[in-house]
């Protein structure tokens, strides 16, 4: 209790500095199968996935492997469009599997995207996250705020639960 500030007050969004890793299996993204639906991003209960949209330029400077794909919008020819999965607060609830829209490639349960325990996934996610964070916000001049692809593009006012699932607090 002796390091709260006198006048009771707490700053807000301090969960996105805790990288916790808490799941072996975090979401990944397809680029190819995605219908750039938004209905990850918007179940997602810690924000975890997230939607952008930028001009082809920005990926100059983007690290090896960054996924992107050609935005599927009128009126933004040489625009692109990426779904971050932030893997370091992923806790690998699969509720963005179960709300994708994408049927299963037949004997397969794979989808636009799906759970993996690839480790090289968790490995990269931190350089694509740092990049994507440096990506300039989306406008919300020029998102559909009436659909839900259109506020996928926007930044979550709620993001990266302090909660830890009960599964880990048993770990521990």
């Amino acid at each position: 209790m002796s390091a709260l500030p006198v006048d009771g007050t707490w700053p807000s969004g301090t969960t996105a500095y805790e990288k916790r890793r808490i799941s072996d299996r975090v979401a990944q993204w397809d680029p190819e199968a995605c219908i750039q639906c938004g209905n990850c991003a918007f179940v997602c209960p810690h924000a975890v996935i997230r939607a952008k949209f930028y001009d082809a330029e920005a990926l100059v400077d983007a690290p090896a492997g960054f996924p992107s794909a050609a935005l599927n919008a009128v009126g933004l020819p040489e625009s692109r469009y990426t779904l971050q999965v932030y893997t370091e607060d992923c806790t690998g609830c699969g509720l963005c599997v179960e709300a994708c829209p994408i049927t299963a490639v037949p004997g397969t349960d794979v989808k636009a995207i799906n759970l993996t325990d690839d480790r090289t996934v968790l490995d990269a996610g931190v350089d694509q996250v740092a990049f994507f964070e440096s990506l300039p916000v989306n406008s919300r001049s020029r998102v559909d705020l009436g659909t839900v692809r259109g506020t996928q593009f926007l930044q979550p006012l709620f993001e990266f639960s302090g909660r830890v699932p009960a599964a880990v607090r048993r770990r521990t």
